[in-house]
Protein backbone atom coordinates (compact mmCIF):
# COMPACT_ATOMS: atom_id res chain seq x y z
CA UNK A 1 0.00 0.00 0.00
CA UNK A 2 0.74 3.30 -0.77
CA UNK A 3 1.08 6.34 1.86
CA UNK A 4 -0.88 9.48 0.85
CA UNK A 5 1.11 12.28 -0.71
CA UNK A 6 2.75 14.26 2.22
CA UNK A 7 2.62 11.60 5.06
CA UNK A 8 5.77 11.45 6.91
CA UNK A 9 6.25 8.16 8.05
CA UNK A 10 7.26 7.79 11.56
CA UNK A 11 11.03 7.58 12.60
CA UNK A 12 12.22 3.42 12.08
CA UNK A 13 12.73 1.98 15.86
CA UNK A 14 15.77 -0.31 17.26
CA UNK A 15 18.69 1.44 15.95
CA UNK A 16 20.94 4.77 16.91
CA UNK A 17 19.61 7.79 15.86
CA UNK A 18 18.01 6.48 12.46
CA UNK A 19 16.63 9.80 10.15
CA UNK A 20 14.20 9.45 7.56
CA UNK A 21 14.64 12.09 4.72
CA UNK A 22 12.37 12.49 1.33
CA UNK A 23 14.60 13.35 -1.52
CA UNK A 24 11.35 15.05 -3.27
CA UNK A 25 8.05 16.10 -1.43
CA UNK A 26 6.16 14.84 -4.24
CA UNK A 27 7.60 11.34 -4.21
CA UNK A 28 7.27 10.97 -0.36
CA UNK A 29 5.10 7.93 -0.51
CA UNK A 30 7.54 6.15 -2.63
CA UNK A 31 10.88 7.13 -1.72
CA UNK A 32 12.70 7.09 1.78
CA UNK A 33 16.45 7.89 2.03
CA UNK A 34 18.20 7.12 5.07
CA UNK A 35 21.74 8.63 5.25
CA UNK A 36 22.55 6.45 8.26
CA UNK A 37 21.58 3.12 6.40
CA UNK A 38 23.57 -0.18 7.82
CA UNK A 39 25.33 -1.24 4.19
CA UNK A 40 25.68 1.19 1.68
CA UNK A 41 26.41 5.52 2.98
CA UNK A 42 23.02 7.17 0.45
CA UNK A 43 21.03 3.56 0.45
CA UNK A 44 17.88 4.67 -1.11
CA UNK A 45 14.99 2.41 0.76
CA UNK A 46 12.14 1.91 -0.97
CA UNK A 47 10.46 -0.06 -3.87
CA UNK A 48 12.80 -2.52 -5.13
CA UNK A 49 15.33 -1.77 -2.56
CA UNK A 50 17.41 -4.12 -0.30
CA UNK A 51 15.10 -4.90 3.37
CA UNK A 52 16.22 -2.26 5.88
CA UNK A 53 16.98 -3.70 9.24
CA UNK A 54 15.50 -0.92 11.47
CA UNK A 55 19.36 0.59 12.03
CA UNK A 56 20.17 -2.26 14.19
CA UNK A 57 23.52 -1.36 13.21
CA UNK A 58 25.48 1.47 13.10
CA UNK A 59 27.48 2.07 9.88
CA UNK A 60 31.17 0.75 10.09
CA UNK A 61 32.79 3.40 8.59
CA UNK A 62 31.26 5.76 10.63
CA UNK A 63 32.36 3.99 14.01
CA UNK A 64 34.39 5.54 16.67
CA UNK A 65 37.58 3.43 16.49
CA UNK A 66 38.71 1.33 19.85
CA UNK A 67 41.65 3.21 21.73
CA UNK A 68 44.42 0.49 21.84
CA UNK A 69 45.03 0.82 25.72
CA UNK A 70 48.98 1.16 26.50
CA UNK A 71 50.26 -0.99 28.40
CA UNK A 72 52.52 0.45 30.98
CA UNK A 73 55.38 -1.99 31.64
CA UNK A 74 56.69 -1.65 28.38
CA UNK A 75 56.97 1.93 29.14
CA UNK A 76 58.35 1.39 32.43
CA UNK A 77 60.86 -1.31 31.31
CA UNK A 78 61.85 1.14 28.05
CA UNK A 79 62.26 4.34 30.36
CA UNK A 80 63.98 2.77 33.51
CA UNK A 81 66.41 -0.51 31.81
CA UNK A 82 68.49 2.10 29.55
CA UNK A 83 69.08 4.85 32.82
CA UNK A 84 69.78 1.75 34.56
CA UNK A 85 72.21 0.04 32.63
CA UNK A 86 74.11 3.73 31.82
CA UNK A 87 74.13 4.22 35.52
CA UNK A 88 75.55 0.68 36.53
CA UNK A 89 77.95 0.98 33.60
CA UNK A 90 79.33 4.42 34.00
CA UNK A 91 79.85 3.62 37.69
CA UNK A 92 81.60 0.59 37.32
CA UNK A 93 83.70 2.42 34.34
CA UNK A 94 84.35 5.65 36.62
CA UNK A 95 85.21 4.67 40.35
CA UNK A 96 87.37 3.12 43.02
CA UNK A 97 85.95 -0.44 41.61
CA UNK A 98 87.83 -0.05 38.12
CA UNK A 99 90.99 1.17 40.04
CA UNK A 100 91.03 -1.41 42.21
CA UNK A 101 89.38 -4.47 40.38
CA UNK A 102 89.65 -3.65 36.53
CA UNK A 103 88.95 -7.71 35.93
CA UNK A 104 85.04 -7.35 37.63
CA UNK A 105 84.88 -3.79 35.75
CA UNK A 106 85.41 -5.03 32.63
CA UNK A 107 83.28 -8.31 33.48
CA UNK A 108 80.39 -5.94 34.44
CA UNK A 109 80.77 -4.35 31.22
CA UNK A 110 80.36 -7.47 29.40
CA UNK A 111 77.26 -8.55 31.30
CA UNK A 112 75.73 -5.11 29.68
CA UNK A 113 76.83 -6.28 26.66
CA UNK A 114 74.78 -9.41 27.02
CA UNK A 115 72.07 -7.39 27.94
CA UNK A 116 72.38 -5.58 24.70
CA UNK A 117 72.45 -8.56 23.12
CA UNK A 118 69.53 -9.83 24.63
CA UNK A 119 67.39 -6.61 23.53
CA UNK A 120 68.68 -7.54 20.15
CA UNK A 121 66.96 -10.93 20.35
CA UNK A 122 63.86 -9.70 20.96
CA UNK A 123 63.57 -6.71 18.42
CA UNK A 124 64.53 -9.83 15.89
CA UNK A 125 61.75 -12.39 17.17
CA UNK A 126 59.42 -8.96 16.78
CA UNK A 127 60.28 -7.91 13.45
CA UNK A 128 59.83 -11.32 12.08
CA UNK A 129 56.56 -11.88 13.62
CA UNK A 130 55.14 -8.53 12.20
CA UNK A 131 56.44 -9.38 8.81
CA UNK A 132 54.62 -12.69 8.67
CA UNK A 133 51.46 -10.28 9.18
CA UNK A 134 50.65 -11.57 13.01
CA UNK A 135 48.92 -8.28 14.01
CA UNK A 136 49.57 -9.14 17.65
CA UNK A 137 53.33 -8.47 17.42
CA UNK A 138 54.34 -4.54 17.08
CA UNK A 139 58.05 -4.74 16.89
CA UNK A 140 58.13 -0.73 18.30
CA UNK A 141 59.00 -1.48 21.97
CA UNK A 142 61.51 -3.66 21.28
CA UNK A 143 62.92 -2.16 18.57
CA UNK A 144 63.22 1.40 20.41
CA UNK A 145 64.56 -0.79 24.02
CA UNK A 146 67.49 -1.67 21.83
CA UNK A 147 68.56 0.88 20.25
CA UNK A 148 68.41 2.51 23.94
CA UNK A 149 70.05 0.00 25.60
CA UNK A 150 72.99 0.36 23.46
CA UNK A 151 73.67 3.73 23.46
CA UNK A 152 72.96 3.91 27.52
CA UNK A 153 75.75 0.48 27.48
CA UNK A 154 77.95 2.65 24.67
CA UNK A 155 77.99 6.08 26.16
CA UNK A 156 78.21 4.58 30.05
CA UNK A 157 81.44 2.45 29.05
CA UNK A 158 83.28 5.75 26.65
CA UNK A 159 81.89 8.67 28.97
CA UNK A 160 83.06 6.64 32.34
CA UNK A 161 86.37 5.55 31.02
CA UNK A 162 86.97 8.99 30.09
CA UNK A 163 86.22 10.41 33.52
CA UNK A 164 88.26 8.00 35.50
CA UNK A 165 91.41 8.44 33.26
CA UNK A 166 90.89 12.41 33.83
CA UNK A 167 89.56 12.81 36.78
CA UNK A 168 89.04 9.98 39.06
CA UNK A 169 92.34 7.98 38.43
CA UNK A 170 94.75 11.02 39.40
CA UNK A 171 92.61 11.44 42.84
CA UNK A 172 93.10 7.79 43.50
CA UNK A 173 96.69 7.98 42.55
CA UNK A 174 97.07 11.18 45.09
CA UNK A 175 95.12 9.37 47.96
CA UNK A 176 97.20 6.27 48.08
CA UNK A 177 100.22 8.29 48.65
CA UNK A 178 101.24 9.35 52.14
CA UNK A 179 99.94 12.76 53.40
CA UNK A 180 102.51 14.74 55.52
CA UNK A 181 101.38 17.56 57.86
CA UNK A 182 103.59 20.17 59.61
CA UNK A 183 105.97 20.25 57.12
CA UNK A 184 108.98 22.47 57.31
CA UNK A 185 110.32 24.06 54.05
CA UNK A 186 113.11 25.19 55.69
CA UNK A 187 114.13 21.95 57.81
CA UNK A 188 112.42 19.36 56.01
CA UNK A 189 114.02 17.80 53.16
CA UNK A 190 112.73 16.07 49.57
CA UNK A 191 114.23 13.17 50.67
CA UNK A 192 112.39 12.55 53.39
CA UNK A 193 109.02 12.95 51.78
CA UNK A 194 109.49 11.00 48.69
CA UNK A 195 106.30 8.80 49.23
CA UNK A 196 104.36 12.10 49.77
CA UNK A 197 100.94 12.90 48.12
CA UNK A 198 99.67 15.73 49.94
CA UNK A 199 101.59 18.16 51.93
CA UNK A 200 100.71 20.70 54.74
CA UNK A 201 102.89 23.27 55.54
CA UNK A 202 103.74 25.14 58.56
CA UNK A 203 101.98 28.44 59.30
CA UNK A 204 105.13 30.50 58.05
CA UNK A 205 105.70 28.90 54.61
CA UNK A 206 105.22 31.42 52.06
CA UNK A 207 105.55 31.77 48.30
CA UNK A 208 109.22 33.06 47.28
CA UNK A 209 108.24 34.91 44.02
CA UNK A 210 110.84 36.36 43.78
CA UNK A 211 112.87 33.75 42.69
CA UNK A 212 109.94 32.42 40.25
CA UNK A 213 110.85 31.27 36.63
CA UNK A 214 108.78 30.15 33.65
CA UNK A 215 110.28 27.41 30.95
CA UNK A 216 108.55 27.85 27.43
CA UNK A 217 108.32 24.41 25.09
CA UNK A 218 104.82 25.02 23.62
CA UNK A 219 103.44 25.98 27.04
CA UNK A 220 105.21 28.18 29.30
CA UNK A 221 105.85 26.08 32.48
CA UNK A 222 105.79 27.85 35.81
CA UNK A 223 108.20 27.17 39.07
CA UNK A 224 107.82 28.82 42.53
CA UNK A 225 109.96 28.20 45.59
CA UNK A 226 108.03 27.25 48.91
CA UNK A 227 110.01 29.64 51.22
CA UNK A 228 109.83 30.28 55.21
CA UNK A 229 109.01 33.91 56.77
CA UNK A 230 111.24 35.14 59.01
CA UNK A 231 111.04 36.08 62.52
CA UNK A 232 112.06 39.73 62.09
CA UNK A 233 109.00 42.28 62.32
CA UNK A 234 109.21 42.37 58.47
CA UNK A 235 107.70 39.22 57.87
CA UNK A 236 110.46 39.12 55.05
CA UNK A 237 111.48 35.13 53.51
CA UNK A 238 114.49 33.66 54.84
CA UNK A 239 117.42 32.49 52.00
CA UNK A 240 117.25 29.19 52.50
CA UNK A 241 120.04 26.71 51.51
CA UNK A 242 117.83 24.58 49.74
CA UNK A 243 114.10 24.64 48.09
CA UNK A 244 112.99 20.88 47.76
CA UNK A 245 109.26 22.52 47.71
CA UNK A 246 108.28 24.50 44.03
CA UNK A 247 104.69 25.19 43.40
CA UNK A 248 103.97 24.56 39.58
CA UNK A 249 101.94 25.72 37.25
CA UNK A 250 101.27 26.43 33.06
CA UNK A 251 100.90 29.14 31.35
CA UNK A 252 101.03 31.81 34.48
CA UNK A 253 103.89 33.47 34.71
CA UNK A 254 106.64 35.09 32.22
CA UNK A 255 109.93 33.73 31.01
CA UNK A 256 111.79 36.66 31.75
CA UNK A 257 111.70 36.96 35.45
CA UNK A 258 109.15 36.86 37.98
CA UNK A 259 105.91 36.96 37.29
CA UNK A 260 104.17 33.34 39.23
CA UNK A 261 100.49 34.30 39.27
CA UNK A 262 99.41 30.30 39.75
CA UNK A 263 96.63 29.24 41.86
CA UNK A 264 96.30 30.62 45.18
CA UNK A 265 99.42 32.33 45.33
CA UNK A 266 98.68 35.23 47.13
CA UNK A 267 96.68 33.48 49.53
CA UNK A 268 98.03 33.67 52.62
CA UNK A 269 96.37 31.45 53.84
CA UNK A 270 96.98 28.31 51.47
CA UNK A 271 99.56 26.22 53.18
CA UNK A 272 98.89 22.92 51.65
CA UNK A 273 99.81 21.65 47.88
CA UNK A 274 99.46 18.43 45.91
CA UNK A 275 102.04 15.86 44.60
CA UNK A 276 102.35 16.44 40.43
CA UNK A 277 101.47 13.51 39.24
CA UNK A 278 101.99 13.93 35.34
CA UNK A 279 105.17 12.20 34.60
CA UNK A 280 104.96 14.37 30.83
CA UNK A 281 105.08 17.65 32.08
CA UNK A 282 107.67 17.05 35.36
CA UNK A 283 110.96 16.95 32.92
CA UNK A 284 109.68 20.83 31.23
CA UNK A 285 108.95 21.66 35.55
CA UNK A 286 112.53 20.21 36.12
CA UNK A 287 113.98 22.43 33.35
CA UNK A 288 112.34 25.59 34.60
CA UNK A 289 113.96 25.11 38.65
CA UNK A 290 117.33 24.82 36.83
Amino acid sequence: LKRPPGVVPSRPTGGPRCKAMYANPSHASQTVYYPDGPHVYGAMAGDGSAPFDGCKGAPRAFLRGQRRRMNILPLGVALFVPWFLFAVIFGAMSFSIHYNLPGITYSVLGVGFLVVLFMASLAAHSVKQRLTNDPEHAPTWYVFLLLACFIAWAAGACVGDVNFSQNMAPFYDITNLNLYTGVDPGSSGGQMLMDAGRILFTEDARLDLTKSMGFKSTQMYCVAPVGRRSNTSDGQLERLLNYDFWAVGIGCCTSDGPGFHCGQFSNPHAHGGLRLMEDSHRAYFRLAVQ
